[in-house]
């Protein structure tokens, strides 16, 4: 499977995990329960945001180089008015700023990093930079930025990219704003390790293109092509999926209509099944998001209509995860027992069960935002825009319970 964006990758696979219900809650809540079930997982909270080490993570966390995980906080640091950091996570939760951004040299509002081949990590922010439309830039291990590209919105190359960088097959970086372009509606950009800058797609939704691809990440599938989807557009205004060939050529493979999904707002995963997975943060059958299906032939399968209701989740965020178990997970926004958001798997077939649900009420945070990655000792780690100690968001892990 062809695919860079680093939060769909795990260390190595879980150990044989034998899955248990949870027992059902007393009262009221035991039909919720029912409805959805609950496979057994212990929670904690390992880091709490200050805000002198960031706040709001907006971003999946990555594997670095040296077995520690790396992630970008949205706001925060040591610089100015809190334009983000950038900071690493050992295994005893311990978490280190490696670099604290500056607004408009070095851009604003991280969203996001790749490990690329070179050893560096990449990323953009979505504010800042020279023309104060965000950037993207190559950070070395130790943490120096250098910015590569200052996005400029008069200039037709896009502006406010808000999803992590692709390295593709070719070497080259591939990535989306949400705004600008030939058209105001964002982009698809290639970015050289040098800094050479291409636009590759503007959309206009023009003869039902998309319009604002900035918030899901692209894929590379097995073909060689380029996949992501736009928030807005397409036939019915609701977005679409799109594949882009090598030569800029774009193909609309679904326009969302509303119950089917709205808002595509997670890069897709090309599963060994050959299909692509992903969700919507709105639409569906209670307008609350989904999680679907979608072949290359076009065929499309809502796996999940999130409803808010029962202790389900709503608002679904992030990237989905394709674990090494062959089963998928994500979080939503809101909705499970306390309104805070879930950690859910579901299965290809549409099999979901919630991990956990958030409590704004409690201590461990709410509100995640980015989609989880896999840890080698059978773990998963995320992190939450809001709530911890500090009302800052801060990091989590989640361990499936054996039997």
């Amino acid at each position: 499977m062809s695919l860079f964006h680093e939060p769909q990758r795990a260390w190595r696979a879980l150990a044989c995990m034998g899955l248990v219900l949870a027992a059902a809650p007393l009262g009221g809540l035991a039909a919720d329960a029912a409805r959805v079930p609950r496979v057994a997982a212990d929670y904690q909270l390992v880091h709490s945001f200050v805000g002198a080490d960031g706040f709001k993570s907006q971003s999946a966390l990555i594997v670095s180089g040296d077995g520690q995980l790396l992630g970008t906080a949205f706001g925060g640091g040591a610089i100015g008015q809190g334009d983000g950091t950038a900071f690493r996570l050992a295994a005893d939760g311990h978490l280190t700023v490696v670099h604290s951004f500056d607004g408009r040299r070095g851009g604003e509002g991280p969203v996001g990093l790749t490990r690329a081949n070179d050893g560096n990590f990449y990323g953009v922010t979505t504010r800042g930079g020279r023309y104060l439309q965000g950037t993207a830039y190559r950070m070395s291990p130790q943490g120096e930025v250098t910015v590569l590209h200052s996005f400029h919105q008069d200039g037709q190359d896009g502006s406010t990219p808000q999803a992590p960088l692709l390295q593709a097959s070719d070497g080259h970086f591939y990535g989306t704003t949400s705004y600008g372009g030939h058209h105001g509606w964002g982009c698809v950009f290639r970015l050289r390790a040098q800094g050479q800058f291409s636009v590759l797609h503007s959309f206009d939704n023009d003869g039902h293109d998309g319009q604002g691809p900035g918030q899901a990440g692209l894929i590379q599938a097995r073909d060689g092509d380029l996949y992501g989807s736009t928030q807005g557009g397409g036939e019915h205004s609701q977005g679409i999926v799109f594949r882009l060939r090598a030569d800029g050529s774009l193909s609309i493979l679904h326009s969302f209509q509303g119950p089917d999904g709205r808002a595509p707002s997670s890069a897709l995963i090309e599963a060994l099944d050959g299909q692509f997975y992903g969700v919507t943060a709105g639409g569906g059958a209670y307008g609350r998001g989904t999680v679907y299906r979608l072949g290359r032939d076009g065929g499309f399968t809502v796996l999940h209509a999130f409803s808010g209701r029962h202790g389900d989740g709503a608002d679904p965020a992030g990237d989905l995860l394709l674990a090494r178990d062959g089963q998928f997970y994500g979080v939503t926004q809101r909705g499970g027992r306390y309104d805070g958001g879930i950690v859910y798997r579901i299965t290809a077939d549409g099999t979901f069960s919630r991990l956990h649900s958030f409590n704004p009420s409690g201590p461990d945070g709410h509100m995640p935002w980015a989609g989880l990655v896999e840890v080698g000792d059978g773990e998963f780690y995320g992190s939450t825009y809001q709530g911890g100690a500090h009302d800052a968001g801060g990091i989590f892990r989640i361990r499936i319970r054996l039997r």
